[in-house]
């Protein structure tokens, strides 16, 4: 009788382990932070934007200054006063601990629509217009592009600088002096956009092995121009009007 009383006891203590347990591991996630106006972001987290924020007078609209953060726009618009200076979302430098996601968020009238100057960032279904340049990588190793639209930048649509790694894919870039800029950028990778009716669609300056593939070029003054940029691999795009118009440059 004892024994019997014994082995159901045991029993019971490992089911409570085995259904208690989980409810004890399983972390709690914090709700996102909501941010409706101009704010610098200094804490790890998740960040939602909760309304537009428009002709705002800031140097910066949403700055932010901490690793592991995803700042989420959830399709709203940040538009500027269109100054020398100004960015609609600016992420700083230095952030190498953690990184940064930018997604669904709208930029317009910023002299940057988009900064990013950290490592290891991702850049996703975003939409810069009618800035002077739409996004914008400084010092941004190994960054991703994905799914974003830059239309009408009176300079460049995606405008690289001193940023290796990149990738850049199924983005949209139409009516930008230049839709891609890769100065000083090697090792980017830019497949599988669609560039259209830009004075040139990819612009490589300084900028080795560069890898060119499944892009969708219509209409631009020039597709590709590559300028003291060596090694690049170009394959697979399609190219409307076709080669043999000025398409395809180098230098």
């Amino acid at each position: 009788m004892i024994k019997g009383e014994t082995g159901r006891f045991i029993q019971v203590i490992i089911l409570c382990v085995l259904v208690a347990g989980p409810l004890i591991c399983l972390p709690v996630a914090a709700a996102p932070v909501a941010i409706s106006g101009p704010t610098v972001i200094t804490a790890p987290g998740n960040y939602i934007l909760t309304r537009d924020i428009v002709s705002s007078s800031t140097v910066r609209c949403i700055e932010i200054r901490a690793p592991n953060v995803v700042f989420d726009g959830q399709g709203h618009l940040i538009s500027g006063s269109g100054q020398p200076g100004t960015s609609g979302v600016y992420v700083a430098s230095g952030l190498s601990s953690g990184p940064v996601t930018i997604r669904d968020v709208k930029v317009k009238n910023w002299d940057q629509g988009i900064t990013i100057s950290t490592t290891r960032a991702s850049i996703e279904r975003c939409t810069a217009t009618e800035n002077t340049q739409g996004i914008t990588l400084r010092f941004a190793a190994g960054t991703r592009i994905t799914g974003c639209t830059a239309s009408n930048n009176t300079r460049m649509g995606l405008d690289l600088h001193d940023t290796t790694r990149a990738v850049l894919t199924r983005n949209t870039l139409t009516g930008n002096a230049a839709g891609i800029g890769l100065l000083t950028s090697p090792g980017a990778t830019v497949y599988s956009n669609t560039i259209t009716k830009n004075t040139w669609g990819v612009v490589a300056e300084s900028s080795n092995n560069p890898v060119i593939k499944n892009n969708l070029f219509v209409m631009n003054g020039e597709a590709i121009v590559l300028s003291h940029s060596t090694g690049a691999v170009i394959s697979g795009n399609r190219i409307i009007p076709p080669v043999g118009s000025g398409e395809v440059g180098a230098e």
